[in-house]
């Protein structure tokens, strides 16, 4: 018997209150680990990324076994289903993180009648995409003369807002001039001027480390990477190492080294930014680095999907038995 449309809202409202409970430990996480830097807390540091890396698939797990035990009807019926979905996508229509509740959605139907990989999965990639609202709230913009100035990298170094101060900030901020400056001067822009810095307003964190990101911008409107690398110990936080180069950056943001918790909400315009810096790597990877792996795998397939189109070439059958 077929349990009332009052019924399937009920269970679509009850699977979105649980994503939201996800999702918030999701986000929390990420000042977790911008705390464990702070108090030096290794440890934590660890741990909060394992729990980070276990949080989608645990969450899945758990609901859905709730969910056959509380509407073994929906739990036995896709048809039943796929309403419970309707009214689930009204619920998260509009948030800035709909495309993360559509995809523990559709991840919880995969995990519920152990489907196979559908293209329907994909249908949100679209959603995948910055926008001017909200750029004004991840990229801080710092004016130049043509020079990165100690005032300017001061206010750089104070975006974490972080709580444990600096072990020497004003030999790090001359270092941290005198580096940007001598990079330059080796590199292809030394012939051009600085006219603005433009900073993520938020921290990367990883392991032992922090991270402030950025771009450098040329009044030839080219652009490179500013990275610089802080670490903490007994006297404070200290800079340890300034990089300007794409080479670099992909370096610190490789896909084989643990993802970075980036303390800032707006996940979309961070991994656009990151694109910019590093545009030869795809931008599934820039999601999946800073922890967005079901975003980064949407992301993917919608750049095959654009390259197909693009290039109007077919897919090849692969060689072998089927």
């Amino acid at each position: 018997m077929s349990v009332s449309d009052s019924s399937r809202l009920v269970a679509a409202t009850w699977l979105y209150d649980e994503y939201s409970l996800f999702y918030q430990e999701f986000l929390k996480i990420l000042d977790l680990a911008k705390i464990a830097f702070e108090k030096r807390d290794f440890t934590s540091s660890v741990r909060v990324s394992a729990r980070r890396l276990s949080l989608y698939s645990a969450s899945i797990i758990d609901v859905s076994e709730r969910l056959k035990q509380a509407y073994p009807e929906i739990h036995d019926d896709e048809e039943q289903w796929r309403e419970v979905e309707s009214h689930y996508s009204e619920l998260v229509r509009g948030e800035y993180a709909e495309d993360i509740g559509r995809a523990y959605l559709h991840s919880l139907r995969r995990k519920i009648y152990r489907g196979e990989w559908r293209a329907a999965d994909y249908s949100f990639a679209e959603m995948i995409s910055s926008s001017n609202q909200f750029l004004s709230k991840v990229v801080l913009s710092f004016e130049l003369g043509g020079s990165l100035g100690e005032d300017v990298v001061g206010e750089i170094l104070r975006i974490p807002g972080f709580t444990r101060g600096f072990a020497d900030l004003e030999d790090d901020t001359q270092r941290i001039v005198q580096r940007v400056a001598d990079n330059i001067s080796r590199s292809s822009r030394k012939d051009h001027q600085l006219i603005r810095v433009e900073m993520i307003n938020a921290g990367f964190y990883r392991n032992r480390g922090a991270y402030l990101v950025g771009r450098l911008i040329f009044d030839n409107d080219r652009f490179v990477p500013l990275v610089i690398a802080l670490l903490n110990d007994e006297s404070g936080i200290y800079v340890d190492a300034v990089l300007t180069s794409e080479t670099y950056a992909h370096n610190i943001f490789s896909s084989t080294l643990a993802n970075f918790h980036v303390t800032s909400t707006y996940y979309h315009e961070v991994c656009a930014l990151l694109k910019t810096i590093m545009p030869r790597r795809p931008l599934g990877l820039h999601y999946s680095t800073i922890g967005y792996n079901h975003l980064g795998k949407v992301a993917v397939m919608s750049e095959l999907e654009s390259e197909l189109v693009d290039s109007e070439a077919g897919l090849e059958t692969a060689v072998g038995s089927p």
